[in-house]
């Protein structure tokens, strides 16, 4: 008889049985990330479709607007015309809130006039109202449309230096999702609400 070739069948077993755990545990792990890499992934998507959902109806809106019978009407209303930003804004309690201003400046930005459009309050991914420019051409004036008339506000790359609106492509308005705060960016007074660069 051979008594120790048992015993070496046994722990030839166990270090087996070991290694099939380990195995399963690091499969398991593994199996761990990648859901929770695709669940990051996800959530990312379905975040950043909120922010292209919200730009696309607001986008839609401010054309219906341009178009609307809103400018058949009164002397400074005609068809092109956009409504001004929303300029005041401090809160939800503010009775202005999401109404565009009655008159603006050329290049006037602020937030997005939602109510004097006929939308719902349209957030971003990270729950910031949109915000909005005006060229000057487009504002409630005297001044007459014509096929020829042409935006004047430029929009640059990320980079900053960037033209994506080379001479003659100027823009008409812009709306922008703000995003979550860089940099030395405040968002917590009334002030810092209203303060355009604090979301640019």
């Amino acid at each position: 008889m051979h008594p120790a070739r048992p015993r070496h069948q046994a722990i030839a077993r166990q270090r087996g049985a070991a290694l099939i755990v380990m195995l399963v545990i690091m499969v398991m792990g593994i199996a761990a990330a990648l859901v929770n890499s695709l669940s990051i992934t996800a959530l990312k998507t379905a975040r950043q479709e909120t922010t292209t959902t919200a730009l696309a109806e607001a986008r839609e809106a401010l054309i219906s607007y341009a178009l609307s019978s809103e400018n058949a009407g009164g002397a400074t209303a005609r068809p092109g015309n956009f409504p001004c930003p929303d300029t005041d804004v401090s809160s939800p309690t503010n009775p202005n809130y999401g109404i565009g201003e009655s008159s603006c400046a050329a290049g006037a930005i602020g937030r997005l006039p939602w109510k004097t459009l006929g939308l719902p309050e349209l957030l971003d991914e990270e729950g910031e109202p949109l915000w909005y420019a005006l060229s000057g051409n487009f504002r409630k004036s005297m001044s007459i449309i014509n096929s020829d008339t042409r935006g004047t506000l430029q929009v640059y790359n990320r980079d900053g230096s960037t033209l994506l609106t080379p001479s003659g492509s100027e823009a008409v308005a812009i709306v922008f999702a703000p995003g979550g705060i860089v940099g030395n960016q405040q968002r917590n007074t009334t002030a810092d609400k209203t303060t355009a660069s604090n979301y640019l």
